[in-house]
């Protein structure tokens, strides 16, 4: 996993797009430019909610980095337990909003989410917290992958 994403260069300036005339976007840029995946692992440990948040408002090549350095992050389990609900919960959340509003920029990546879910599913390392919070991942997970299908008709 970690190899697909050593292989994929850092965004540059030209993939943020026009990003100073928007605050939110600045701040986000601030924040993430010339980042590598392993630089951010700190920022997803710190505020895992507001990392998801900010990769939502991401032009499209950064945020296909940046969710891909967070799937890196979800599978090498260097994240305490402390952040673990949060971390996968918002994970789920943000590729189910991106498939609503941006499926085209899930598209590339796909695969990738589907390891990161497919883990989440079956590691006892996501499971161990509570039988009904693990079943609403689950379903989180089944309803993003009908969601990719529905955007993916063949």
């Amino acid at each position: 996993m970690m190899q697909i994403i050593d292989n994929l260069p850092i965004p540059t300036d030209e993939d943020w797009g026009d990003y100073s005339s928007n605050l939110d976007l600045l701040y986000i840029y601030n924040k993430f430019n010339g980042k590598s995946y392993l630089q951010v692992y700190e920022n997803f440990k710190r505020s895992p909610t507001e990392c998801c948040f900010e990769l939502y408002y991401m032009p499209i090549k950064p945020f296909q980095y940046y969710t891909l350095a967070l799937s890196t992050y979800i599978l090498s389990e260097l994240f305490t337990d402390v952040y673990k609900f949060d971390l996968v919960n918002c994970f789920l959340w943000q590729i189910q909003r991106i498939l609503n509003d941006k499926p085209e920029y899930i598209t590339p990546i796909w695969n990738t989410i589907e390891t990161t879910s497919n883990k989440i599913m079956n590691n006892k390392f996501f499971a161990d917290y509570d039988d009904q919070t693990h079943g609403e991942q689950c379903d989180q997970i089944s309803k993003n992958r009908l969601a990719y299908k529905e955007h993916h008709k063949f």
